[in-house]
């Protein structure tokens, strides 16, 4: 039966009976597209034949075909017909020749479903093109404000309403400022800014306590900081907070933001003190503060503790709650009597540091030792290290040359002497043959393993039985503007005069090597007179006078009859300065306040605490009696093109710092400047180590 005759081949017999439907010589039962002439199989397996698939070598037998060109969107390379092959269409299946994608997520706006990305979706999006996560809607038109022309609803476009946010057709503006009453902070004022320092929706400008500190701004010494007015504590902040008419003097360490306090009474916690670059990873520096007669590995074996940076230092933290501790490996070793940055030795980009043990009987009796710790160890990629560190572990390990060397009695970074890009490291043995003193210097790269002091790659000897050279030691920074980092050392009893002092400076070069006396060093500088012990601290590597050349500052703890202290600024300069120079003839001196204040016993050039490209001065008096008998003080000087010779005290200096009680010895030891609470300004550190466990105050910057 076939009522509807049909006949797909046209040859006069009807389908139902015709035996090749479509007329191709091949018979229905083994034809495999019996309905198309032109295709005998079907290669995709999809069921569809020859010109009847619009994809014949890939099946889609849904036959979808978005642009309708004939060719399935599965084997069409612009499924869409926009002109973008779809590798490189941000969507392939709709047509968009422009590929606009306002959110830039590769997914075109045409078929994005939340094209500002604010996690809206477009269909409940108030406003689909603009980001608005909170989807305010001040006017309840359904329009987010953020893309709404009236926001406020009042019949008046943004860009003409003087409160654009508050509906005020009317436009009352009683003071004139443009800014209309129903929003103007304060109404009958005029204040276009609308500034709120204290946010309190009152106005500066009509506001009686315009920093909301409590005091009003007749009788606040600053009306717009509520750090400052009277009876505030005074910080270190650049500001005066107190309302006394000084900025940053007096300050009791008593205020300090952070504090470590020492584990145990008799430690010397706090005797050093030292800023770290960055030795984690995590891009704030850290800091090492020291106990050298800590017993914990034997009576005064020492102990030293690393405590990372962090966004929220704040209050004391006990030392006890170091992120890592080392512990001295024997009595007496007096681990970490001297501690310091040492640079980037091994040029990984983290800081790393060294420990002495000068008691150490490695080497033989009292020869001493010096641990270098590589800041790989705790970078928080591949820390190795968390708790106690086991200083046989250390890095590279330097024992001293004989007994009673007393090897690493002084440490200090040696900055980049040789100018390969490898910090350098040098240490000194002031007892050294009878104390004439050694200094050894060893060059950045690959230091590691055990050695001996006598492999280091150049020493310096003192002139002299008994002058103790060595006995402070730093880099002095490029002294002479030569690209080489340059030395800076003292011999604690040398002079023409007993005691006197003499300090050496020593030019970096590419070949820096061998043995080489004291006397023969291209610049020294003589003390000005008998026990002034000059050279019990050095420091250098900043250029304080901006010539953009590096200084050196020296101090004399013990100068004058009554010790109250001297402390010498020593420029550097592009025409390299050679022979004997004299003390008293210094760029600038620094006179102690009182006497027996020890004004100099440490110094500091820091790095660039206020922005002005210039390294400060920083100088400890730890016997000053200011707030109690030898409490201790600190001065801090900042840079300038004219320094020049004063007495040190609170109306001379920049800042002056205060031990809390009596015996503190505040000032002793002091830091380099760095960033350790990763807020990008400096902040620097100060041990006293007299206070009841020994404190190291933080003195962080605002």
């Amino acid at each position: 039966m076939n009522s509807d005759q049909a006949d797909f081949d046209a040859d006069g017999d009807g389908d139902e009976c015709d035996i090749d439907d479509d007329n191709d010589g091949t018979k229905d039962k083994s034809d495999v597209c019996p309905n198309d002439a032109n295709g005998h199989d079907d290669p995709d397996d999809d069921g569809l034949c020859g010109t009847s698939d619009n994809c014949e070598d890939v099946a889609n037998e849904d036959q979808a075909d978005a642009d309708a060109d004939g060719i399935g969107d599965v084997c069409d390379d612009d499924a869409d017909n926009d002109e973008i092959k779809d590798d490189a269409d941000n969507c392939p299946e709709i047509s968009n020749a422009d590929q606009a994608d306002l959110d830039a997520d590769t997914v075109g706006d045409v078929c994005d479903d939340d094209k500002d990305d604010d996690t809206i979706l477009n269909d409940v999006d108030n406003c689909e093109i603009v980001s608005n996560e909170d989807q305010t809607d001040s006017d309840g038109d359904g329009e987010g404000d953020v893309c709404d022309g009236d926001t406020d609803g009042d019949l008046i476009a943004n860009e003409d309403d003087n409160c654009p946010t508050v509906a005020n057709a009317d436009q009352t503006d009683e003071d004139g400022d443009l800014v209309g009453d129903v929003c103007d902070n304060c109404f009958d004022v005029e204040n276009t800014d609308q500034a709120d320092l204290d946010a309190d929706t009152l106005g500066d400008v009509c506001d009686s306590d315009a920093d909301g500190d409590g005091e009003t701004n007749d009788t606040d010494c600053d009306d717009l900081d509520a750090s400052s007015h009277n009876g505030a504590l005074e910080v270190f902040d650049f500001a005066d907070n107190d309302c006394e008419g000084t900025v940053d003097q007096g300050i009791s360490l008593d205020n300090a933001v952070f504090s470590i306090t020492g584990e145990a009474s008799g430690n010397y916690f706090g005797y050093r003190a030292v800023v770290l670059s960055d030795v984690n990873g995590d891009g704030i520096d850290d800091v090492l503060a020291s106990a050298y007669k800590n017993s914990e590995g034997g009576t005064s074996a020492g102990k030293v503790y690393l405590i990372y940076g962090a966004g929220n230092l704040s209050g004391d933290l006990s030392a006890e709650n170091a992120n890592v501790t080392f512990v001295g490996e024997a009595a007496n070793d007096y681990l970490g009597l001297a501690i310091a940055s040492a640079g980037d030795v091994n040029g990984d980009g983290l800081g790393d540091f060294m420990i002495a043990a000068k008691g150490n009987d490695a080497g033989g009796s009292n020869a001493g030792k010096v641990y270098l710790i590589y800041g790989r160890d705790f970078s928080t990629d591949d820390a190795t290290v968390d708790g106690v560190f086991d200083l046989t572990q250390a890095n590279f390990i330097i024992k001293g040359q004989a007994a009673n060397n007393y090897f690493g009695h002084a440490l200090a970074s040696a900055g980049d002497v040789n100018a390969d890009g490898y910090g350098d490291i040098m240490i000194s043995s002031k007892d050294y043959n009878s104390a004439q003193g050694r200094i050894y210097l060893f060059q950045g790269g690959s230091l590691s393993g055990t050695v001996s002091a006598s492999s280091a790659t150049a020493t310096f000897t003192g002139e002299g039985i008994g002058e103790t050279a060595g006995y402070a030691l730093s880099t002095a920074g490029d002294f002479n503007a030569d690209g080489y980092d340059d030395l800076v050392i003292s011999a604690y009893y040398n002079g023409d005069m007993t005691y006197t002092g003499k300090i050496y400076v020593l030019y970096g070069s590419a070949t820096l090597s061998g043995n080489t006396s004291l006397s023969d060093a291209t610049l020294t500088y003589e003390a000005e007179e008998y026990r002034d012990y000059a050279g019990n601290s050095v420091s250098g590597g900043q250029d304080i006078n901006g010539d953009g050349i590096d200084d050196i500052i020296v101090g004399a703890a013990a100068y004058g009859a009554t010790d109250d202290g001297r402390v010498y600024v020593l420029y550097g300069s592009s025409t390299t300065l050679t022979g004997t120079e004299f003390l008293h003839d210094a760029n600038v001196i620094f006179y102690g306040e009182n006497s027996g204040d020890n004004a100099g016993i440490s110094v500091q050039l820091l790095k660039d605490m206020n922005g002005d490209d210039l390294g400060e001065i920083l100088i400890g008096a730890h016997r000053n009696d200011q707030t109690a008998t030898n409490a201790g003080k600190v001065y801090l000087i900042m840079g300038s093109a004219s320094l020049t010779s004063v007495t040190l005290n609170d109306t001379t200096t920049s800042a002056t710092l205060l031990g809390v009680a009596a015996g503190d010895y505040a000032g002793y030891g002091l830091s380099d400047a760095g960033d350790v609470n990763g807020d990008d300004i400096l902040d620097f550190f100060i041990g006293a180590y007299g206070t009841t466990n020994g404190t190291v105050y933080g003195i962080l910057s605002y």
